[in-house]
């Protein structure tokens, strides 16, 4: 009886690790996902407010700049999102970790490789970096260098 009740607990865990296992990977596809949906969002932000005052010759100055202030204060919005999302990733990696060392040896010994390189945030440092600079030349555009000539 009592081993009935210890294989049933086991097999248990078992389901629930692969369970955990099975979402926290999906949850970083889908945060890694987020992050480059995020930053595709704010460069077409930006594409948007260089085209519309590049277009439109009715544009004031004062205009411009709210539009550059806007696009603005949601590109780094964008980046408080990378960097939030960023540690949501951090988070489940350090959960895939725990699990893993629960597994058994086969299957850790399958899962590690020399070839192993650890997960590190440089795409979201990238991503950052390019929605910064893409505000400077935002900015530039508008203000430095008009491409219609009035």
């Amino acid at each position: 009886m009592a081993d009935q009740k210890n294989m049933e607990d086991k097999l248990k865990v078992e389901e629930e690790l692969r369970l955990l296992y099975q979402v926290t990977t999906q949850d970083l596809v889908f945060f890694k996902q987020q992050q480059w949906s995020v930053t595709n969002y704010v460069l077409l932000l930006y594409a948007a407010v260089v085209g519309f005052t590049q277009l439109s010759e009715q544009t004031t100055s004062c205009e411009r700049f709210v539009l550059c202030v806007l696009a603005t204060v949601l590109g780094a919005s964008g980046i408080v999102i990378l960097w939030k999302q960023e540690k949501s990733i951090a988070a489940r990696h350090d959960r895939l970790d725990k699990i893993r060392k629960l597994f058994t040896k086969t299957f850790c010994l399958a899962w590690r490789s020399q070839h192993n390189a650890p997960d590190s945030s440089a795409i979201a440092y990238l991503l950052g970096i390019v929605m910064g600079v893409g505000v400077l030349v935002l900015w530039w555009f508008v203000f430095a260098k008009p491409l219609i000539a009035s």
